[in-house]
């Protein structure tokens, strides 16, 4: 590309001047890529940067989009359903609220979800690949509804611990859920779709606490409406349980009916697509089949800002998991034991006020920031702002222990609340944007499935180190700041953390997907090398990689037309 065209340059002999017409042969791969991504519109909606520039911007895919948002509000409400009754839960199974291991044990529990996302997310990504996105979001749900169920029904500690486990195992959906995104949506679209999944899953987290705190025990807390002897008697926290299996089979149905396959090159059937998948895991393992964009996933993952954005967003996840975890526990002790002696319902009424906040401004306000600022920038900002707000929460205890009035706390209560909840939310659409950034178009399910799984992980130990520390400093007769403050404060030296390390990346690197970067770049032709001709022999025929069986092809240019080869390859 960087060569002058036929008829402006010496000839290949350096004696004189090529003809006039000449004929210049390229790598055929290129142009079936170009062509395949053109007719990935008719699919997705979705269009180069360079097309849309010249013409209009296709309209923003709100149907897909509606699923997608479903489906992470599901996922939101069914890990965090839990949190406001877990302690409760752990009660009935005969242990004392003031044991050291109490908050341990509550930790278990929540954290056996995220322990078998972990487990699952690699690899139910690398699997979306081959056999598409939709199968394994359906399974999702099914998993979501059986287990919702079966945990109301946990009679034991390792009962509800394997239930949660499984459902972790089954539905670790959250990499699948961003692959769609990148393919339904521009580049310039991008930003409110990631939005709007921030916006699902933060408002479901919320949502559920809420559902668990005003439905668990409900012949404690509606005695007039229901009977000890009846089944809720028997089965305290079953019926939020039932309310969250409810809205994943809603989920799941909208699912089934209004999203499109978004995979590029969707199988023709689940057998294929199975067959595709092992294909490439046989031929991985063989060591002689490894594609090109195999390959090109691992340099990624050796770059500089790759590692960075996984880290954050593993602190992130900690963060929130930690912060949702404790809130409970905190709230339903005394004023005297440094809590505010609230009951399931003031938790869930703080949860409601939280999500308003989050679904306000991120409908409203994310997407134009991120135009303005980038994603980058906008993650900085969200989390030096979330640490001040860390660091009053505990005070709301103080304000109570000399003698302010409620209303008061309420309103630094709900405005501290809030503010956390909306900064995670734009926190983890900025984040999800730059990861999704840096992923090769033909491995998006795999950065995603391994981005979720690193998330999952500090997920999975969030609840029980943020538990013990919580319940060990407490109860340790400590001033501030090791007493019961020590955990938010902790929380907030981590969001700083955040800024500080989200500081340190490129922002050309990551504010841009990770095919527009590469088209301009030198070697934009390595990353649509398809796997299926990997191991073919090359040819070195100019600035392009050319294989044996595409040298068939030319293109006839002439001199009198003002095409630069450049501008064809991108």
């Amino acid at each position: 590309p960087s060569r002058p065209f036929p008829g402006r340059e010496p000839g290949r002999d350096g004696t004189g001047t090529v003809e006039e017409e000449e004929v210049v042969q390229f790598d055929t791969a290129l142009v079936r890529e170009i062509e395949a991504k053109q007719n990935m519109e008719d699919v997705t909606g979705a269009r180069s940067e360079e097309q849309e520039e010249g013409g209009s911007e296709p309209p923003f895919p709100w149907g897909p989009m509606l699923c997608i948002v479903s489906s992470t509000f599901c996922e939101g409400f069914t890990a965090s359903v839990l949190l406001p009754f877990v302690g409760m839960m752990v009660v009935s199974f005969g242990h004392d609220p003031v044991d050291k291991l109490f908050g341990i044990i509550a930790g278990l529990i929540t954290c056996a979800f995220f322990a078998g996302q972990f487990v699952s997310s690699f690899f139910t990504g690398t699997l979306s690949d081959s056999v598409g996105r939709r199968p394994l979001l359906i399974v999702g749900f099914v998993a979501n509804v059986a287990c919702m169920v079966t945990f109301g029904y946990s009679s034991g500690i390792a009962m509800a611990i394997g239930v949660r486990l499984a459902n972790g195992l089954l539905n670790s959906s959250i990499g699948v859920i961003k692959s769609c995104i990148r393919e339904i949506t521009t580049e310039s679209q991008q930003a409110l779709g990631y939005s709007l999944r921030a916006l699902g899953y933060t408002v479901g987290s919320i949502f559920g606490p809420f559902v668990g705190g005003a439905l668990s025990r409900p012949t404690v807390q509606y005695p007039n409406k229901f009977s000890e002897d009846g089944l809720f008697g028997r089965h305290p926290f079953l019926l939020p349980c039932l309310v969250g299996a409810a809205v994943n089979l809603v989920g799941g149905i909208l699912l089934t009916f209004i999203l499109p396959e978004t995979l590029e090159d969707p199988p023709s059937s689940l057998r294929v697509g199975l067959s595709r998948f092992i294909g490439k895991m046989t031929a991985r393992r063989q060591g002689d089949g490894e594609s090109e964009s195999g390959s090109l996933a691992m340099k990624l993952f050796l770059e500089d800002s790759v590692p960075t954005s996984l880290v954050v967003y593993m602190l992130i996840g900690f963060c929130q998991v930690s912060y949702y975890e404790v809130f409970s526990f905190w709230t339903l002790r005394d004023v005297e034991d440094g809590g505010l002696n609230f009951e399931e319902r003031q938790i869930g009424l703080v949860h409601v006020v939280s999500a308003i906040f989050v679904s306000i401004f991120q409908v409203v306000g994310y997407s134009k920031l991120d135009r303005m600022f980038g994603s980058l920038k906008v993650m900085i900002i969200s989390a030096l702002v979330a640490a001040p707000a860390f660091l009053y929460l505990p005070f709301s205890t103080v304000l109570l222990q000399h003698g302010v009035g409620r209303g008061v706390m309420w309103v630094l209560l709900l405005g501290s609340t809030g503010g956390i909840a909306t900064n995670f939310a734009i926190l983890y659409s900025a984040v999800n944007l730059i990861i999704s950034n840096v992923a090769p178009r033909d491995q998006v399910g795999a950065v995603n499935g391994i981005s979720a799984a690193c998330a999952s992980f500090t997920r999975m130990g969030a609840p029980v180190i943020a538990g013990a520390i919580f319940s060990t400093t407490a109860s340790s007769g400590l001033p501030y700041p090791f007493n019961y403050c020590f955990i938010f404060n902790l929380l907030a030296v981590l969001m700083v953390s955040i800024a500080m390390l989200s500081y340190t990346l490129d922002p050309n690197y990551v504010n841009k997907r990770r095919e527009t970067v590469l088209d301009l770049g030198e070697d934009a032709t390595t990353a649509f090398l398809d796997a299926d001709s990997a191991n073919n022999s090359e040819i070195e025929m100019g600035p392009f990689p050319a294989r044996e069986n595409d040298m068939e092809s030319s293109a006839v240019f002439s001199d009198d037309r003002d095409i630069e080869m450049d501008t064809f390859a991108s």
